[in-house]
């Protein structure tokens, strides 16, 4: 889902843009249930945010960000996918109500965004942070290697990766990392 979405997305920007290649990109989150999964987009409104929040609290649950590099000299497109599961902290009633009155997670899939310092929802990350945030830079650099456009140097992308989200970069530390 969250590739063929970055693909379309890719394809409207490509409309108004000049340069050859597009990048778009897609998150949701998701929970296991009942043997079944339970997406998250973006909610609605501030009821639709507490209801993500509370059912993913002391939960780890799935992000899946997704990003398709369109070439539009081509047509030729590459996607990809990146997984990392993430555990949210529980907020008593106070600390919920204060956090959905900031607005912070009005715009995020899931409610919440690994980024944010004030209320440090997130407690736990396997994966890549800045995928969480919305791009899985590692995956992103390969493709953009593959088609030829200059990419900075592994350490120079995970210590960039690093200095963006202030926390380790995957591409150098695969383990688990605490948000």
């Amino acid at each position: 889902m969250v590739t063929r979405l970055s693909l379309a997305k890719a394809r409207k920007a490509a409309e108004d843009c000049r340069t050859r290649y597009v990048l778009g990109s897609d998150t949701t989150v998701s929970l296991p249930e009942d043997g079944s999964w339970r997406v998250f987009g973006k909610p609605i409104d501030r009821e639709d945010a507490r209801r993500m929040l509370l059912a993913l609290g002391g939960r780890e649950h799935w992000v899946h960000t997704g990003f398709a590099l369109l070439d539009k000299e081509t047509g030729r497109s590459e996607c990809g996918c990146h997984e990392s599961r993430v555990t949210l902290r529980l907020l008593d009633e106070a600390a919920m109500d204060d956090y959905l009155a900031s607005g912070i997670g009005d715009d995020k899939a899931g409610a919440y965004g690994v980024q944010d310092r004030r209320f440090r929802l997130v407690s736990g990350i396997a994966g890549c942070v800045a995928s969480v945030m919305g791009l899985p830079l590692g995956l992103v650099r390969e493709e953009l290697l593959k088609v030829g456009l200059t990419a900075a140097d592994r350490q120079s992308t995970a210590t960039a990766c690093a200095t963006l989200t202030g926390m380790p970069c995957c591409l150098m530390d695969a383990g688990r990392t605490g948000a």
